[in-house]
């Protein structure tokens, strides 16, 4: 019974319930460590003696777990569409703006370049990163390839991208178009 998945739900749900009314944080590790390994073996030793009896509530307790993390997923899924939906557009603006930096005369680049950077510090604070294609195998989950070029790369490398992909909190919103050696 130790080893059953069941059980080992059960653990989990009852030390993280404990850590959000105990004042966790104002533990160190060791303490916490220690704290988590009592708990731990309370909390199996009540399961071992509860035998067989308690099989149908730790399977409910399972599914419930299953159930929140389907909900929690659902809910991620729905804010991550409606983020893609927005920032495509906004994307593309910063697109522009380096497009502009790139191709303007000498006397305006200093302002343009603050914009840009002003503009992409503010998609940092809201964990929106660029990605880095140049240089990276083609991964065609994460690449749109637009293009295929001779090169003095491996084939299968990205060795220019044309426009910029971005990830947001580690996901990919926007794919980036890459030109890939062949």
């Amino acid at each position: 019974m130790a080893n059953d998945a069941s059980t080992q739900v059960v653990i989990r749900s009852i030390v993280r319930d404990l850590k959000k009314v105990l004042p966790w944080a104002s533990l160190d590790l060791t303490q916490r460590t220690k704290l988590e390994s009592e708990w731990e073996k309370r909390i199996q030793g009540v399961i071992d003696l509860s035998g067989r009896r308690n099989q149908p509530f730790l399977r409910l307790m399972m599914e419930f777990e299953k159930y929140r993390r389907q909900v929690e997923d659902q809910a991620q899924k729905r804010v991550r569409s409606l983020l893609k939906d927005h920032l495509d557009d906004f994307l593309a603006l910063g697109d522009h703006i380096s497009e502009v930096k790139n191709n303007s005369p000498e006397e305006s680049f200093d302002q343009i370049r603050l914009i840009e950077e002003g503009f992409f510090a503010v998609l940092g604070n809201q964990d929106i990163a660029p990605m880095v294609c140049v240089g990276t195998p083609y991964d065609p989950d994460r690449h749109e390839a637009i293009m295929h070029s001779k090169s003095d790369e491996p084939p299968g490398t990205v060795i220019e991208e044309v426009s910029r992909g971005y990830t947001w909190k580690g996901r990919l919103i926007r794919r980036p178009k890459v030109v890939v050696s062949s």
